[in-house]
């Protein structure tokens, strides 16, 4: 039986494949007067937080009704990842 073999990645690896989903993923959501940005990952956790940046005035409605799917498909997509939060800005 051969197994696979997989290197931990740094937690720079892990943030660039992180923005790079999120990039991939915010034109799907039809969301146009915002952006869905990164703006951390702790890899003892496997936390990632995130944030809805622009001109949206329905922001945390969209980041309360988005969020299941962005953390399902981000969870797909990396491995490491287990949860996914909404960082608020104020």
């Amino acid at each position: 039986m051969i197994g696979v073999l997989r290197t931990r990645r740094s937690n720079e690896e892990i943030r660039q494949q992180i923005a790079f989903e999120l990039a991939e993923l915010t034109p799907l959501l039809g969301i146009d007067a915002c952006g869905i940005e990164l703006a951390s990952f702790d890899d003892a956790s496997g936390v990632a937080l995130i944030h809805f940046a622009g001109e949206c005035t329905d922001c945390d409605a969209s980041a309360a009704t988005f969020l299941p799917g962005i953390e399902t498909r981000l969870k797909l997509k990396v491995a490491e990842l287990h949860a996914v939060r909404v960082q608020v800005r104020e």
